[in-house]
């Protein structure tokens, strides 16, 4: 009995070790959830569109202050990924949506989004990284 015990006390162990490592960023916080509703309603309202110019760029939409880009995604059913460029989503790195589309942009896009609106250090960075062109 014993024995069953603590295999089945090991179990869990490795089960929540496994779990961890496969999970490893932070649950979603309370105080995140209007940012991601935001962002749901803007994908939303755009999943149909074809024809926006690239980046596109709304100022204050979240909560009347935080800036979202939207960008070209490789994904036939979500064509846009929105990204909040003011504020990063701290443990879970950066508000974007859908999450798991990939995207690119130019670098000079990059740049031209830092000249005209504060764009939050963590964003910068992940845009550097799916830039193409000359940084």
């Amino acid at each position: 009995m014993r024995i069953g015990l603590v295999l089945l006390a090991i179990v869990l162990v490795l089960a929540g070790v496994w779990w961890g490592e496969r999970h490893p960023k932070g649950g979603l916080e309370l105080s995140q959830a209007p940012v991601w509703a935001a962002l749901q309603t803007i994908e939303a309202q755009h999943r149909g569109d074809t024809a926006l110019h690239v980046p596109v760029l709304l100022t204050n939409a979240v909560d009347g202050k935080d800036d979202v880009v939207g960008l070209r995604s490789d994904s036939a059913r979500f064509p846009y990924v929105w990204i909040v460029l003011t504020e990063n989503a701290g443990a879970n790195g950066i508000y974007a949506l859908p999450h798991d589309a990939t995207f690119s942009l130019a670098c000079s896009d990059v740049r031209s989004l830092q000249s005209r609106t504060k764009v939050d250090p963590v964003v910068v960075s992940a845009l550097q990284a799916h830039c193409r062109g000359s940084r």
